[in-house]
């Protein structure tokens, strides 16, 4: 059954409805959260910026002698009021307009899993925090061990019909197998990820040539194969990663070279 639903998702839409699903569920957690936001900032009282607490000394202001450490009874002077400026110095150097390019964008909408947990948005409501538990649950104790299966029998299919198409002699039958079992079988593999790729003006889809997509993980090539057959020039690898390279060989011409290797690298060229 697992493998007959990763197999008809196209037809099932089940990858699309599940999304569906997680935006609505997402839409649902931001409101909870913006309405505890709104209830917060409402019962709070603006107060005027003051450099610090009611009864305490100012600092970093000229007008005040005690506050620059400029007495005339020198024995007044506490080697603790060096610190407010030391610590005004790094937030300076801290909120400056280049460090903030780089701090990360809140996002738009929580997602149970993005890195505003650490606000606890999950404790905002009852209702929101049973779908944190609940979706912790489903997505360590449902999800995962699913997609490892999807994973696992997507491997061993694409290792299957890459070995069974290698048998045949090179021709217009061979190429068109490969076509059609590389592509079901890493579309199959992408369920693993629960996939949902759009791919846009296909009649611009590569059909004889060269594509060129220049530093390409195997995630990338893993959801580009899903749309179009493709043979692919890349880093040689060992473990898991190299016996797929080794398996895609045996069906196509794929080039695996070694960086490192200067005959590898003429190889390519040439």
């Amino acid at each position: 059954m697992l493998v007959l639903l990763a197999s008809l998702h196209e037809h099932l839409n089940l990858r699309k409805l599940y999304t569906e699903i997680l935006l609505k569920l997402f839409a649902f957690g931001q409101e909870r959260v913006e309405q505890k936001r709104f209830k917060a900032s409402g019962s709070e009282v603006d107060e005027p910026d003051s450099p610090v607490d009611e009864g305490k000394r100012p600092i970093l202001s000229p007008d005040n002698p005690k506050a620059l450490g400029i007495r005339d009874d020198i024995k007044g002077f506490h080697l603790d009021y060096v610190l407010e400026y030391i610590t005004a110095g790094m937030v300076a150097i801290m909120d400056d307009s280049l460090t903030k390019c780089f701090e990360p964008e809140e996002l738009p909408v929580w997602n149970l899993l993005s890195r505003t947990n650490d606000r606890s948005y999950e404790f905002v409501s009852f209702r929101l925090t049973m779908c944190w538990i609940l979706g912790f649950f489903f997505r360590y104790f449902v999800l995962l061990p699913l997609r490892l299966i999807i994973l696992l029998i997507g491997i061993l299919l694409l290792c299957i019909s890459m070995t069974f198409v290698g048998i045949f002699p090179e021709g217009k039958l061979k190429r068109w197998m490969n076509g059609k079992l590389l592509v079901f079988c890493f579309d199959f593999i992408a369920g693993s990820l629960s996939l949902v790729a759009t791919f846009y003006n296909e009649e611009n889809k590569p059909k004889n040539g060269i594509a060129v997509a220049n530093h390409t993980s195997p995630i990338d090539s893993l959801v580009l194969a899903t749309n179009n057959c493709y043979d692919m020039v890349g880093q040689k690898h060992e473990g898991t990663l190299g016996i797929i390279m080794s398996v895609l060989s045996r069906a196509s011409t794929h080039v695996w070279f070694e960086r490192t290797d200067a005959k590898d690298r003429s190889f390519v060229i040439r």
